[in-house]
């Protein structure tokens, strides 16, 4: 049961709303094929999948509820694994089970850029994380795309024209990346447990981050890394999660750890951090104390957040803004906004036909309304938050 405000803007009335093709602007790229299951995301690119073994046998009809608004319905041929705004909120993009990349104006919901070459139509195997570059006045193009892929390729885009500027492979299942706070570095992290730092002006690899070979000492990972996160005031710092229940604190110029802290089963985008508070969230794939928030210096545990009494095994964690965390995952098929003061729900989409493998937002330049994109299986809800009245 959802511990918030009544649903009071949700088209004019006091009670949730099921969402139908009537209430949205539905962008249909192909038919909906299903297979991303309720389980963790251990064997992206391993083979397939098909989601009948999860699916209800009767039809859901999506339930929206609280202060959400649905802009767009975007439906795709296959599922997406992860989704991504542009800084300047005027692209959305989704990537795909197949490889390919589409290319989203949120405004109005259209379809702008497919992004796929050679490599990503010979493998097909999944997109697994995306991450915009922020621009800067001595860029060259703007709209630049970091993405990476189940079959070990790391690729940037140049958006606008579909060419692929730089392809690394890394002969492995790269399922995660991110940028450091002053633009001179990224890293991505797999199945192998290590971390690749790249310097992002060369596009060439530096060297690795990773655990010692003695299994004596913990200073680093030992199984698949699914989220690493720079701090964003700190330009050498990050923190990354994975299977082995750690989050481990790096400095980039170092190939081992130099902290952790036991716990979270990360399977997904479910780390955060906020610089104003200097806290971490995570998100974990499991029933009890899958929401937690840590002291960053410390690594003490600060808060588990009891958001629901059948909380969801999270796949998708994040903080947006100062006042709200977006969570959303499988076993109860849902998307949450909650309200950082009371860690109550005042927003959700429920009854979903499966589980939310990724969620993404943004604040327009200008604007105090917070859009989100939610991914589960083949569909992406683009919708707004309205700002919270107290």
């Amino acid at each position: 049961m959802i511990s918030a405000r009544p649903a009071k803007t949700i088209g004019d009335t006091q009670t949730p709303r099921r969402l139908s093709t009537m209430d949205t602007q539905q962008q249909t790229s192909g038919s909906v094929n299903g297979s991303v299951g309720n389980t963790p995301r251990k064997d992206v690119g391993d083979g397939p999948r098909t989601m009948s073994d999860h699916l209800p046998t009767t039809s859901l009809e999506p339930v929206i509820d609280g202060d959400l608004k649905v802009l767009h319905v975007l439906e795709h041929p296959t599922e997406v694994l992860c989704c991504r705004f542009s800084p300047d909120g005027a692209m959305l993009a989704v990537g795909l089970k197949d490889g390919t990349i589409k290319i989203y104006s949120p405004d109005n919901g259209s379809c702008l850029y497919s992004l796929a070459d050679d490599d990503t139509k010979k493998s097909r195997l999944p997109c697994t994380s995306i991450q915009f570059k922020p621009s800067q006045d001595v860029d060259k193009f703007q709209h630049l795309l970091l993405a990476t892929y189940a079959s070990g390729f790391v690729k940037f885009w140049h958006v606008a024209s579909g060419s692929c500027l730089k392809t690394h492979n890394e002969n492995r299942q790269t399922l995660t990346s991110a940028f450091n706070s002053t633009l001179t570095n990224y890293i991505t992290a797999g199945c192998d447990g290590s971390i690749r730092v790249y310097d992002l002006n060369a596009h060439e690899p530096l060297h690795k981050c990773q655990a010692t070979e003695s299994r004596a000492v913990m200073d680093g990972h030992r199984a698949r890394i699914f989220a690493v996160k720079y701090h964003p005031l700190d330009a050498f710092s990050f923190i990354s999660g994975g299977w082995d229940d750690t989050v481990q604190y790096w400095d980039h110029r170092l190939e081992h750890s130099v902290k952790k802290i036991y716990g979270p089963h990360i399977c997904g985008d479910t780390l955060d951090i906020d610089p104003h508070r200097n806290l971490i969230l995570t998100g974990s794939w499991r029933k009890h104390n899958s929401l937690q928030l840590w002291d960053f210096n410390s690594g003490e545990l600060v808060q588990d957040i009891m958001y629901d009494v059948n909380p969801c095994l999270l796949y998708s964690a994040s903080f947006v803004g100062r006042d709200k965390i977006a969570v959303g995952g499988s076993e109860t098929n849902a998307a949450r906004i909650l309200d950082r003061r009371s860690y109550n729900t005042f927003a959700s989409i429920t009854n979903l036909r499966a589980g939310v493998f990724c969620i993404d937002h943004c604040l327009k330049p200008g604007s105090e309304i917070p859009r989100l994109a939610i991914g589960t299986l083949a569909t992406v809800f683009v919708v707004e938050n309205r700002p919270m009245k107290y």
